[in-house]
């Protein structure tokens, strides 16, 4: 996985994101500048100049036609991607230290800093999705945060909640309409340094300095499942495809200078989602990671850090190709073969016999494919049931009636498909009484005993 390195801002990076389709990435960094890559080859398609401070956050819309961003001149901006104009700008007491768009693009969620006598507030716009229409000058909601600070904030699915991460460490639940928080929850020990969604919104991922990002329901911010790292995490990402969580973090940036890439533990660390258990890491940045983001396709993920060095990243085939046995991992739909239909196509062949095998049957050595493609085993669906155990599925009371009376005028009918039963087979014997049996198969032995007996057999569908 080699990755490509994107060298478009002079000082350290603050988010990375992705647009929906994941064909374009947008970069945010101190320096006060907004750069759009094509995420296939780095192309950079241009940049995005207005903000006179440090630019902390960005997002993208749905559609990918604005761009919102926040810095610390205490702004607003609305962007159109295409053209690089700003459309609207709003003015806030303090630094904008988040922004968000909704999940259909109509609503954009701020969140502002607490300093010098404001407390910090969540702010929530109406936006216009059409790039010429002009965008509402006031908040439609305005959430307070008196406590602590949010530092991270975000549009649950359908827009039904805001969840809110906080510099305590707790996770907060707001009706996205009223405001009303309805659950406040301590989940982290330390700062939440950043929230980022699942692909369906409903779980999200946070990142903290007490070392742990850890996955929470977004309807009532139960904790499902805690990734423990040996570091502070500025940041955390969900890849949608595979079960993977990406996280990012490393030592503070005022002592990168004293110690080495690797005492500073600046890797991308990958956890599987389900067993939280890391499996591998990715170096190359010398610096801390100050943010990660997954690609919405699936195809890689993208990292920016103190270094100011923006690294793409797509996944190998073989990533795809990690839970061994699917049908792309080189191995057919099977792992083992065992009881399958496909076998393993007399795998080897380092012996003479090959030679005669592709002399006399060619095309038969080796696997080649599947011999009965997309079999359905219901279509073969036969339990069998010996002669000897048909009485015994007559129940007791019938059972003893017919042998206590060989001469009686009635015969028991025996309909073998509800029982679970397709095929008799003639094993064994039964009482010389007549019976009617019904099934779709019967051996030539089977046919024989039930008519000596003076039974029928009968073929059902």
């Amino acid at each position: 996985m080699r990755p490509i390195l994107l060298q478009g801002h002079e000082r350290a990076l603050t988010q990375i994101k992705y647009s929906r389709d994941g064909d374009l990435i947008f970069s945010t960094a101190k320096d006060q500048v907004i750069c759009a890559w094509f995420s296939a080859n780095g192309e950079r398609l241009g940049t995005y100049h207005g903000h006179q401070g440090a630019i902390w956050t960005s997002d993208v819309d749905s559609t990918t036609t604005l761009l919102a961003s926040g810095a610390a001149d205490n702004t607003i901006r609305l962007w159109d991607i295409r053209t690089g104009k700003c459309l609207k700008v709003w003015d806030f007491p303090t630094a904008i230290k988040r922004v968000e768009f909704s999940e259909d693009g109509t609503k954009l969620l701020g969140v502002t800093e607490k300093r010098m006598g404001h407390l910090g507030t969540i702010v929530v716009f109406n936006i216009k999705v059409d790039v010429n229409a002009e965008q509402d000058n006031e908040p439609v909601l305005t959430i307070t945060c008196e406590e602590s600070k949010a530092t991270v904030a975000g549009f649950s699915f359908l827009n039904t909640f805001i969840i809110a991460g906080h510099e305590d460490g707790s996770v907060s639940q707001y009706d996205a309409e009223t405001g009303e928080q309805y659950i406040h929850e301590p989940i982290h020990e330390g700062h939440i340094m950043d929230l980022q969604w699942a692909s369906d919104r409903t779980y999200l991922i946070t990142a903290s300095k007490d070392k742990t990002s850890k996955i929470i329901s977004a309807r009532d911010l139960s904790l499902l499942k805690t990734y423990v790292a040996d570091t502070p995490l500025n940041s955390a990402a969900i890849t949608p495809k595979k079960d993977f969580v990406i996280l990012g973090g490393g030592q503070a940036a005022m002592d990168v200078t004293t110690t080495s890439s690797r005492q500073g533990k600046f890797e991308a660390r990958f956890y599987h989602k389900i067993f939280e258990d890391e499996i591998g890491r990715v170096k190359g940045h010398f610096g801390p990671l100050n943010t990660v983001a997954a690609d919405p396709q699936g195809r890689g993920y993208a990292s920016g850090g103190e270094d100011g060095y923006v690294r793409i990243h797509h996944f190998d085939k073989s990533y795809f190709d990690f839970f061994r046995g699917h049908v792309s991992a080189g191995n057919g739909r099977v792992g083992k073969h065992r009881k399958h239909p496909g076998g393993r196509g007399m795998a080897g062949g380092q012996h003479h016999h090959r030679t005669n095998l592709d002399k006399y049957h060619p095309g038969y050595f080796g696997k080649v494919g599947m011999r009965y493609f997309h079999k359905i085993q219901g279509h073969f669906w036969k339990p069998v049931i010996n002669l000897d155990k048909l009485w015994a599925l007559i129940p007791t009371e019938k059972r003893e009636a017919y042998l206590a009376d060989k001469k009686s005028d009635t015969a028991p009918v025996l309909d073998l498909l509800p029982l679970g039963y397709s095929k008799v087979l003639g094993k064994g014997r039964i009482p010389e009484i007549p019976i009617v049996v019904k099934a779709r198969y019967f051996s030539k032995e089977a046919e024989r005993k039930i008519k000596e007996a003076g039974g029928v057999v009968q073929l059902v569908a």
